[in-house]
């Protein structure tokens, strides 16, 4: 059987628009299949996706953005009797083309899910999507190679329609995560008070917006400018830029949080540990409980390999 997309969300997922969610994270840690690497070697030599569909399909739980049933199954010349795909190449290296930079195994230029040539706009990013591929071992694991899973997911499913992702991911900004603070106890306020505060006041100068703060988790209404302003920065990204912010938004639940890493206001350990501040003062008071920190290390692993794809775009 084929993965599926999870519908398990976090505790704290109640006051988070449904719209654009993870590109390749399950929320219990295991690959949804959407980012992964699905190929095929055909007669013209091209390695690119093994049948299925690449058409991305809405999930009508929680409009989740899920892949067109899973991860393709490998072509029988490629995978053993069990359908696990087995490295069959013998190195990976990048190569220049009209559009940026392609990968190519043994020669032989790898393609997206949707058969898209897989085209890097940098050669950083190239070369670290290759080094992903160079690094496999005997079996090919989707989840060991993230940017590669980013990179398809630029290619096949955001750009075809940009803007109308942007929005989606820009709905986080609704009901962002620094919005809904605790009332009590003193120590959990604190420490929202001094992780949350600077990313927004940070915000409000830099958009010269205002935010509406709130007491639960009842949704409250933010100022239409505030969304409005909000919204166009996430408008200004492009396919691979979005690919790139989509999972540092989705996994800390907070759109504010995101622009003020990837505008060079905050390091990633810092904006994490403010992602985690309320999931911290939990387990400082009951101490950690060995399936939540799976699903963390998983969402923590999928965060680095937004905010490390958005830094190799850059270089």
């Amino acid at each position: 059987m084929q993965p599926r997309c999870s519908i398990i969300w976090r505790p704290d997922d109640r006051r988070r628009p449904a719209g654009a969610q993870p590109l390749f994270h399950d929320r219990r840690g295991q690959s949804g299949g959407n980012g992964g690497c699905h190929f095929r070697a055909g007669a013209d030599g091209q390695v690119g996706r093994a049948g299925g569909s690449a058409t991305g399909r809405r999930d009508p739980d929680r409009g989740r953005i899920c892949d067109g049933g899973g991860a393709a199954q490998p072509c029988p010349a490629l995978a053993d009797a069990t359908g696990i795909m087995r490295r069959f190449w013998r190195d990976a290296a990048v190569a220049p083309v009209p559009d940026g930079w392609s990968v190519a195994l043994d020669g032989k230029p790898v393609h997206t899910p949707g058969r898209a040539l897989l085209t890097l706009p940098g050669e950083r990013l190239a070369e670290a999507v290759a080094a992903e591929w160079r690094g496999v071992g005997d079996v090919l694991d989707p989840r060991a190679m993230p940017l590669t899973g980013l990179a398809n997911a630029a290619i096949d499913r955001i750009a075809p329609a940009p803007e109308a992702f942007a929005r989606q991911l820009a709905a986080y900004g609704e009901s962002d995560l620094l919005c809904y603070r605790a009332d009590d106890p003193p120590g959990l306020v604190a420490q929202q008070h001094a992780l949350w505060d600077p990313p927004l006041d940070w915000a409000r100068s830099r958009y010269d917006v205002a935010f509406a703060l709130t007491a639960g988790v009842m949704h409250v209404d933010q100022p239409m400018a505030t969304t409005d302003r909000l919204r166009a920065a996430v408008l200004a990204f492009d396919a691979f830029g979005l690919a790139g912010l989509s999972p540092i938004v989705t996994t800390t639940g907070s759109l504010v949080l995101a622009l003020w890493l990837t505008e060079g206001a905050a390091d990633p350990d810092t904006v994490w540990t403010a992602a985690c501040c309320d999931e911290d003062w939990q387990a400082d008071q009951w101490g950690r409980e060995p399936l939540a920190e799976q699903a963390r290390a998983a969402r923590h692993a999928e965060f680095q390999a937004g905010t490390t794809f958005l830094a190799l775009l850059g270089d």
